[in-house]
C-alpha cells in the first residue's frame, strides 16, 4: 500500500493500467522488502532503522529497475523539477534522470517501511 501511494505521487512513474500487471508490480516490491530483512539475517547484520533502510533501499531500487525492464505498462521518464528555492540557492529548472528517480522513490518507500518496522520492534 505504501509503494502504491508513493509511486502514484511521482508523475514520472507510470504504473501499469492492467490490474494483473499492477498486482505483479506490487508483489515484486513487497518481495524486495521481505528480501531485505532476510539479507540482513544472512549477513548477520543487526537490524535497526538505518541498516534496514539501506538494505531495503538497495533491494527496492533493483526491483524497480527489473520492473521497468520486464513489466509492460510500467514506464519511468525523467523527473522535471520546475523551481527550488533553498535560502540563497535558487534552481530554476532541472531534470532528474531515471536512475536517480528510482533511488528517490525507493528511498521514500524504504523510509516508511523502516519506520513501521522500527515502531513494531
Amino acid at each position: 500500500m505504501v509503494a502504491y501511494l508513493v509511486t502514484s505521487l511521482f508523475n514520472s512513474l507510470t504504473l501499469p493500467s492492467i490490474l494483473t500487471y499492477l498486482a505483479i508490480f506490487l508483489l515484486i516490491l513487497a518481495l524486495a522488502v521481505m528480501l531485505a530483512r532476510n539479507l540482513l539475517d544472512f549477513l548477520t547484520i543487526k537490524k535497526n532503522f538505518f541498516t534496514f533502510l539501506l538494505a531495503s533501499t538497495i533491494t527496492t531500487t533493483i526491483a524497480l529497475i527489473i520492473c521497468e525492464a520486464s513489466l509492460p505498462g510500467f514506464f519511468a521518464q525523467p523527473l522535471l523539477i520546475q523551481s527550488i528555492n533553498i535560502g540563497t540557492v535558487t534552481i530554476q529548472q532541472t531534470t532528474v534522470g531515471t536512475p536517480f528517480n528510482f533511488i528517490l522513490v525507493s528511498l521514500i518507500i524504504s523510509s516508511f517501511i523502516s519506520f513501521l518496522n522500527f515502531l513494531k520492534s
